[in-house]
């Protein structure tokens, strides 16, 4: 297999990230709530006026996935994290994982992450990493 690469996401990288973002939604169980044109709108502003950063994850030059993520007062915050659905089940999930802790992020510095209560895959993949519950987020609509 050849190595999994990492790149610092631009602009120009926004129309697949907005893909990327309405594919996890689903995967995520997420009920819709924005027309697919509105993530390329809602991923710009993230990463030209939210602070946030956007790393792509590469092999041989072809994007597999994304991490979206940004520096709170509590440490890191990732926000997004993806996978192509055709590249799964296969530790690239863990390899990107351990890209962003051992060269984008700094080291030592707490990382909190959601994940939605009924997306018992990403709660697996995510334990299975070391994260354990902290907090539950209840939201009344």
């Amino acid at each position: 297999m050849t190595a999994l690469a990492w790149r610092a996401a631009t602009l120009a990288d926004v129309p697949l990230l907005a893909r990327w973002n309405m594919e996890l939604n689903e995967d995520e169980g997420h009920p819709p709530w924005m027309e697919p044109t509105g993530y390329a709108t809602r991923m710009a502003g993230f990463l030209e006026r939210e602070g946030y950063a956007a790393t792509l994850f590469e092999i041989a030059g072809t994007p597999i996935g994304y991490a979206l993520h940004r520096r709170e007062p509590e440490g890191q915050f990732l926000r997004q994290f993806y996978i192509a659905r055709d590249r799964r089940r296969s530790g690239l999930g863990r390899a990107a994982f351990a890209l962003l802790r051992g060269e984008v992020w700094p080291r030592g510095v707490p990382l909190g992450l959601d994940v939605l209560s009924g997306n018992a895959r990403g709660f697996a993949f995510w334990r299975s990493l070391g994260f354990r519950d902290h907090a539950t987020r209840l939201v009344l609509k």
